[in-house]
């Protein structure tokens, strides 16, 4: 079912494990915080946005709606605010991405600066860094706790508007270094606005470089702090198809888009998804691949009161993800909760967003488990 081999310099795992054969991974509800939080403002949450897992697993937290930092124990019990909104120091201006250091230290990117606080969440340092560029973490961290910037690389205009691209320049205390690590170059990886269009995906990995995939094959490069590159695969299942509703629906969605903007090209819906949706690594260098699957009902009803834009989905996805060990291995196949967004995760650990029957956020932390066993 799974073979390993060395092609040049790379070790190539391929899994041809079904589905319904690899082992079915469980996320376990720990702790809640904000579920009940009726008037205390440090247990209420509006816009989750970053994480950072601390040395003894206390998680940090930004939300753009209080414009702060909060630090949460490993049972969930509310420990501090980490500096305040402003343009002082100790203070940030709009958090663009955040990193917790082995020594406790915490480093959060504004639009403009890098604030570190110490262990005790007091102001270390403040340096000027530039403007963070639109999109994806805009700073992270490797195994050996060596900080990098994301930096702008190019502007591309095309027909659907200008795309920017990025790339990782390392910090350090004497400031940033003159290498940029950019993402793969793969052919054909212009972005299109096209719904479910292939395109390459690429995510930083820890292990100083990215991870990245093309959507529509199953073949995802893993970086390696030794040097040794990995590559995993999984046989390839067919094009998944969209269903019928699933398709009205997307249809419905990008005729209103064309009609509000009618000089804009008309977007066709394929009838089929690419394999791979989104990658993700937490922080132990485990990569998440989401795989596109059929969409299923909601058990909304269509409201055509409301546009297309704001009414409530009819058919979604359900969130399913595999887990590939650093080395290439297929740890499971996990199936997340719908309104639920993974935010952070190590070890049998995961911390993310749930979201109550108003839609209301509240941040959680779950245990990752195989069937009644710790993961």
């Amino acid at each position: 079912q799974v073979e390993r081999f060395v092609r040049g310099d790379t070790a190539v795992t391929v899994s041809h494990i079904a589905d319904d054969a690899a082992p079915q991974l469980e996320l376990q509800r720990q702790w809640t915080v904000g579920e009940a939080a009726g008037n205390d403002s440090t247990l209420q949450f509006g816009r989750l946005q970053h994480a950072a897992i601390l040395p003894d697993d206390a998680i940090a937290v930004y939300d753009a709606s209080f414009g702060s930092v909060r630090v949460f124990s490993a049972t969930g019990a509310y420990r501090r605010s980490v500096g305040r909104k402003g343009a002082g120091p100790g203070e940030y201006d709009g958090v663009a991405g955040m990193v917790a250091l082995k020594d406790g230290r915490l480093i959060v990117r504004d639009k403009s600066r890098l604030v570190t606080f110490d262990s005790g969440g007091r102001p270390f340092t403040v340096a000027n860094v530039g403007p963070s560029p639109f999109g994806g973490p805009s700073l992270v961290k490797d195994v050996h706790d060596g900080v990098y910037l994301q930096v702008t690389t190019a502007m591309e205009r095309m027909n659907d508007g200008v795309h920017i691209r990025t790339g990782y320049v390392r910090h350090s205390d004497g400031g940033m270094g003159s290498d940029t690590i950019r993402p793969p170059s793969l052919e054909n990886d212009t972005p299109s606005a096209t719904p479910f269009a292939p395109a390459v995906l690429h995510v930083w990995h820890p292990g100083g470089g990215y991870t990245s995939a093309r959507n529509t094959e199953y073949r995802i490069a893993i970086p390696s702090s030794n040097g040794s590159p990995v590559r995993f695969e999984r046989t390839a299942p067919a094009p998944v198809p969209l269903v019928e509703g699933e398709r009205a629906e997307q249809e419905e969605f990008f005729d209103a888009l064309h009609r509000r903007n009618p000089t804009s090209p008309r977007l066709v819906v394929p009838g089929t998804k690419p394999l791979i949706r989104r990658l993700f690594v937490d922080d132990g260098g485990r990569v998440w691949v989401q795989r596109h699957v059929v969409a299923e009902p909601t058990g909304a009803e269509p409201d055509t009161t409301k546009s297309p834009f704001e009414r409530e989905r009819v058919w979604a996805e359900p969130a399913v993800w595999d887990l590939v060990a650093p080395n290439g291995t297929l740890l499971g196949t996990l199936r997340i909760p719908p309104g639920t967004t993974v935010l952070a995760a190590r070890g049998e650990s995961v911390w993310g967003i749930a979201r109550d029957a108003d839609d209301v956020q509240y941040l959680a932390r779950w245990r990752l488990i195989e069937g009644n066993r710790p993961y």
